[in-house]
């Protein structure tokens, strides 16, 4: 999980918990499974019970983020400092949430897909000049 361990007490402390905020994760079990939220909290009643609080902005907004224990998600390679400034409730819009969503999905689609059309536009030039 993106080199953190659940077994080591990941959520242990507001310090940990904080570096979390804004993080993009996937949920890996559950109706949901494969569907990519934001950490907007820390839920923590006991060390086997500590959920993350998950938002997409749309169905599940800042106002009612959904909990979902550790072991269930992926922790992906993306922070939005947007996203984590909302949670701290600097900013309680779930417009941030959608338009950074939108932001992490388009730079996913870029990195899957890259865009081969500028080379095509060259190549077509350089025909049309001989």
């Amino acid at each position: 999980m993106c080199g953190f361990s659940c077994k080591n007490g990941l959520l242990d402390g507001a310090g940990r918990a904080e570096k979390l905020l804004g993080r993009a994760v996937i949920s890996l079990a559950g109706h949901d499974a494969g569907k990519i939220y934001f950490i907007v909290g820390v839920q923590s009643a006991g060390e086997r019970n500590e959920k993350l609080l998950l938002a997409d902005g749309k169905k599940r907004g800042l106002a009612n983020p959904k909990a979902k224990k550790l072991k269930h998600v992926r922790l992906l390679p993306y922070v939005s400092v947007p996203v984590a400034e909302a949670a701290k409730g600097k900013r309680a819009d779930n417009a941030v949430v959608i338009h950074e969503m939108r932001k992490f999905s388009l730079k996913m689609c870029e990195e899957r897909f890259p865009d081969n059309r500028d080379d095509d536009r060259d190549e077509n030039q350089e025909e049309k000049e001989e």
